[in-house]
């Protein structure tokens, strides 16, 4: 049988009365990674969770070698250290609604630039 477990405990108050679906969950070696419109939550094994709000609209996300990749409306390609999103040189330009890991690299197909590696 189907049972629901709410994970909801531990994420921020202002994520609770947004409304924000969750567009897509990730499991990586750094901890289950939820992405919803404008948060990015990490829930490690142990540990705290960790929340990002957006700077507009989350669109994709992504694990390659170890690091955590996400497409942000305003800032491009960003990656998460730490608790924070940095953004990646040359990624500001970019916009997409799919990131496909690769051997050598993240393949990206972008709205403006056509398909990235």
């Amino acid at each position: 049988t189907l049972q629901y477990v709410s994970k909801i405990a531990g994420l921020p108050a202002a994520f609770h009365s947004s409304g924000d679906r969750v567009i897509q969950i990730l499991d990586t070696p750094a901890g289950r990674v939820f992405l919803s419109d404008h948060w990015l939550f990490v829930r490690t094994a142990k540990g705290p969770v960790t929340s990002v709000p957006s700077d507009d609209h989350f669109l994709r996300a992504a694990w390659y070698h170890g690091t955590l990749y996400v497409l942000d409306t305003v800032r491009g390609l960003t990656r998460l250290e730490g608790d924070r999103l940095k953004s990646v040189p040359g990624g500001a330009s970019l916009r997409g609604l799919a990131m496909v890991p690769t051997r050598s690299g993240l393949l990206i197909p972008s709205f403006n630039q056509g398909l990235v590696p």
